[in-house]
């Protein structure tokens, strides 16, 4: 459902695949600067929003010309929190959360004018939102068409999207925010709605791991498996939403990259993807963190002195995510039973079916292993020959650890099915980055265990060593590189009018 507009908006189409070619040919290398210190804004400086629309949460996130790293501390709304906000609201009225976008989009509004107006100077007057370069929307969907007029269908975030124009209806309410408080409205002139993977691409392209290929592919592994291909200086949509273009069959024994027209027959009316043969998963299925974290769980079902060891291993990171909640134990333990008893349907919807601080404890557990216990527990080659043991908490490390190979040599079976996909169209990928929050855990791992999961990618993909790599720039920085640039476009476009030469300069957006 969307509201009015307020304003007259109109999109325009992002020229990015330009600059990036230029770019890839002089393969200059940036590293991503982290701000030291917290600073209010400057109101005389160009600046520009991205809205990451993602499985966990909302994120509105600031790029300045300070620095390729955005603003995003306080800008995250997660959906199963806002559930819980307006949960009152909508059980009075009989409306499912997933379906409330005309409640919901105001107090996301809110919210995201709020972040933006704490980053200025509360004296200095309202908020400069008419200084605004660019506005764009990554989401974690299937992006259709342009600017205000592109749709979103995915059930892969807290509100449902199908064919939803998510651009036109959340600025609405922004607009209708900024008009009441009488503070600026943010210019039409430069909006784009991407897929997160394609946000992510121009990100890799432009400051990371893709820089100076000419053919490439970025993955992100995360809440949901996404993917874009880069091929001559382009996106190379073929190679979009890998993870349900690749299918493992298990009684094949293979794995099936579809083609657009297949992609499409998967596809309900919903923008859901349809079920598969029981024989059949997704990729996205097998490899997204809430599946891989509920399939453990389940699997230690029958080993209840296993799962009590859990418990206790995972309870300091829940404390740190929801420090307000103290949970016992045992409550923690009865959760986990729950977690492995999620119906196959509602892991779609696991952001707001699930408890998400759990299932991201449970990651954070398999995801990051403790290389201390498994140096203890396993010999040096980490050959893992006996998951039993008596003691509960070295049976867990075993199996945790067991599971942390097995995850990545999937990885590895997903990633060589779209290497050998790019090679037959005669577009072999020189490079291949992983994002998402896989990619970011990875950089955490000690060298050694870093070292071990490319190994076991590149064993099980068969491919080249030295093709795969895990993102070196955070996934903001990354999905936020089309308002970076917008800035530094700006702010070059200004320096250059000052001099006398705005006419030499080349338009990019």
């Amino acid at each position: 459902m969307h509201s009015e507009l307020s304003a007259d908006f109109s999109g325009k189409k992002n020229e990015f695949e330009t600059v990036a070619a230029r770019t890839a040919i002089n393969g200059a290398s940036r590293e991503a600067t982290l701000p030291s210190t917290r600073n209010l804004l400057s109101r005389d400086n160009p600046f520009a929003i991205t809205t990451m629309i993602g499985g966990t949460n909302l994120r509105v996130c600031i790029s300045h010309e300070g620095s390729e790293e955005p603003l995003k501390d306080g800008g995250s709304i997660k959906w199963q929190e806002l559930n819980a906000q307006l949960a009152p609201r909508l059980k009075e009225l009989l409306i499912d959360f997933g379906d409330a976008h005309h409640i919901a989009m105001p107090v996301i509004a809110k919210h995201y004018v709020d972040f933006i107006a704490a980053q200025f100077d509360k004296d200095g007057g309202p908020p400069p939102f008419d200084k605004v370069t660019s506005c764009n929307f990554s989401v974690a969907g299937v992006v259709r068409g342009e600017g205000l007029d592109a749709t979103v269908s995915t059930t892969n975030t807290g509100l449902r999207l199908t064919n939803d124009k998510i651009a036109l209806t959340l600025l609405s309410a922004i607009q209708n925010e900024l008009a009441a408080r009488d503070w600026p409205a943010i210019p039409q002139d430069n909006i784009s709605v991407v897929n997160d993977a394609a946000a992510a691409t121009y990100g890799q392209v432009y400051l990371g791991g893709l820089q100076g290929v000419k053919n490439g592919l970025f993955v992100i592994i995360g809440t949901g498996v996404g993917s874009m291909g880069w091929s001559d200086g382009k996106l190379n949509h073929n190679f979009d939403e890998l993870g349900h273009r690749i299918i493992f069959d298990t009684h094949k024994k293979q794995s099936i990259l579809l083609g657009g027209a297949e992609l499409n027959e998967k596809i309900d009316t919903d923008g859901s993807f349809k079920n598969l043969p029981v024989h059949q998963r997704y990729a996205e299925n097998v490899l997204a963190g809430p599946w891989a974290a509920i399939s453990f769980v389940k699997s230690l079902e029958v080993k209840p002195e296993v799962m009590s060891a859990l418990a206790e291993r995972i309870a300091p990171t829940l404390q740190k995510l929801n420090p307000s909640v103290e949970k016992s134990l045992e409550e923690i333990e009865a959760e986990l039973y729950e977690l492995a008893d999620l119906q196959f349907k509602n892991r779609t919807r696991w952001a707001v079916s699930s408890n998400s601080h759990l299932v991201r404890a449970v990651n954070d557990f398999l995801m990051t292993p403790n290389p201390d216990k498994i140096f203890e527990y396993l010999p040096c080659d980490f050959s893992i020959t006996d998951v039993t043991s008596h003691d509960p908490d070295k049976a867990l490390v075993l199996l945790g650890f067991a599971a942390w190979k097995n995850y990545f040599k999937n990885i590895g079976l997903f990633i060589g099915r779209a290497y050998n996909g790019m090679h037959e169209s005669c577009q072999t990928a020189e490079k291949i980055v992983i994002g998402g929050g896989i990619g970011e855990a990875a950089n955490r791992f000690p060298p050694l265990l870093r070292q071990v999961s490319l190994g076991l990618i590149h064993q099980f993909a068969k491919i080249p060593d030295g093709i795969v790599d895990f993102t070196r720039i955070s996934a903001e920085a990354a999905e936020c590189a089309l308002s970076y640039k917008s800035v530094v476009d700006a702010r070059a476009a200004q320096g250059a009018t000052r001099n006398g030469l705005g006419s030499s300069i080349e338009r990019t957006h």
